[in-house]
């Protein structure tokens, strides 16, 4: 037997903590020093320090907004630079992942409004 219900559209909504701010803010400041990458031999690649803490801050950022697992990246720079190789097929299909930006613009919005 069926019945007649109503499907409710509850669209979930992100909760930026002051806490998510801060890592958000801390994460921004970090400067890669990587070499370039020689994607020859891409597997040797070795990050810089700069980039394993922005990788831990981006994790802290990801559990403090209680974000699900499969949501990575959880926050991307609209600005960031294509990371694959010029020429590559992957370099001509690469967007940045528009819920992640999304994330971003909103974690920089309420770093500006703390600030005020």
């Amino acid at each position: 037997m069926g019945t007649k219900r109503t499907p409710v559209d509850r669209r979930t909504r992100m909760e930026i903590t002051p806490e998510a701010v801060r890592l958000f803010e801390a994460m921004k400041r970090i400067e890669c020093t990587c070499a370039p990458r020689d994607w020859e031999r891409y597997w040797e690649f070795e990050p810089c320090e700069g980039c394993e803490e922005r990788s831990r801050l981006r994790r802290a950022i990801h559990r403090e907004l209680k974000l699900p697992p499969w949501a990575i990246p959880c926050v991307v720079d609209p600005n960031a630079p294509n990371p694959w190789p010029a020429g590559s097929p992957r370099h001509a299909r690469w967007r940045p992942n528009p819920d992640a930006v999304a994330r971003w613009r909103a974690l920089e919005a309420a770093s500006r409004e703390m600030r005020r």
